[in-house]
């Protein structure tokens, strides 16, 4: 059981550090540069949501499933905790990406509106402070199996 645990951790942390990996570039790279567009800002926005999805999708996927597992198999007073509070903020993120995000983004895909814009920027740093919040308390995760192992 300790062998499941741990490799589901991994996988789980794993996701997740590549989730703010993209969140991170999205907010300072990514978002940014919509206010310098050039071309249709419909066609770029339908495009690049398509091609964005084949990539966190299956991250999605990995991170929300190990999340649920670990709440799930886990017999740790202490790591069942960490392990609720990081579930928590996952279904914050897939909140704020469900209600605010992807609305917005659907709005920009008819064309780039500036208030938009700046509504996708200010919510996205909620999205990159949450997930960040939930890499350390993964780290934590990592740090008391290893502390019990």
């Amino acid at each position: 059981m300790y062998f499941v645990n741990e490799t589901i951790l991994l996988v789980h942390a794993f996701a997740t550090w590549m989730m703010i990996g993209i969140v991170w570039f999205v907010q300072v790279v990514y978002y940014p540069l919509y206010k310098r567009l050039s071309v249709t800002f419909s066609d770029m926005e339908k495009r690049d949501l398509k091609n964005m999805g084949y990539l966190v999708a299956p991250i999605f996927f990995f991170e929300a499933i190990s999340a649920v597992i670990l709440v799930w198999i886990v017999q740790n007073d202490v790591y069942h905790i960490l392990a609720g509070i990081n579930l928590l903020l996952l279904v914050f993120v897939w909140i704020i990406s469900w209600i605010i995000q992807f609305k917005h983004h659907k709005t920009q895909d008819l064309l780039f509106i500036h208030r938009m814009h700046h509504i996708l920027l200010s919510s996205n740093w909620l999205r990159t402070l949450v997930w960040s919040i939930r890499g350390f308390v993964v780290l934590m995760m990592i740090a008391w199996v290893n502390r019990i192992a």
